[in-house]
């Protein structure tokens, strides 16, 4: 009876965890405004991002350099994503595909050069990435 309950409680903790909801913003800085009839899509491996369809989920222009999107998601969720220009014909050279596993509320900040190749980017859960030719910030 007492392993029954414990075994009971560890079950509800664990389904509670991975169903709880967590905010991800994904923040893209440019050092170029785009092209005024140009906008920047993101596509990736959850619904909220899309399902890797081009052209479905576009991120908020906040600023001439700045893009933006808030995606509500699950604790425990493995995201994989990518940005874009909406259609298989403008997708941006030599942008990686970001991956990111969700524990909480989270920004996901990443610095584009004016060429829109990845320069750097930052997940503020304390990992740090390099990428080739690239300084991790701070």
């Amino acid at each position: 009876m007492k392993w029954t309950f414990l075994f009971t409680l560890l079950l509800i903790n664990s389904l509670t965890y991975a169903q709880s909801p967590a905010f991800v913003q994904i923040a893209v800085y440019l050092n170029e405004p785009l092209p005024d009839k140009q906008a920047l899509y993101i596509r990736g491996n959850h619904g909220m991002m899309g399902n890797w369809e081009h052209g479905k989920v576009r991120l908020a222009k906040k600023e001439p350099q700045l893009w933006s999107g808030i995606f509500l998601l699950s604790k425990g969720d493995n995201i994989s994503f990518i940005l874009d220009g909406g259609t298989p014909q403008k997708n941006f050279p030599g942008v990686d595909t970001f991956k990111h596993s969700v524990t909480k509320d989270t920004t996901i900040e990443i610095n584009l050069e004016s060429t829109l190749k990845v320069s750097n980017r930052s997940i503020p859960s304390g990992q740090k990435h390099k990428l080739p030719g690239t300084v991790p910030n701070g």
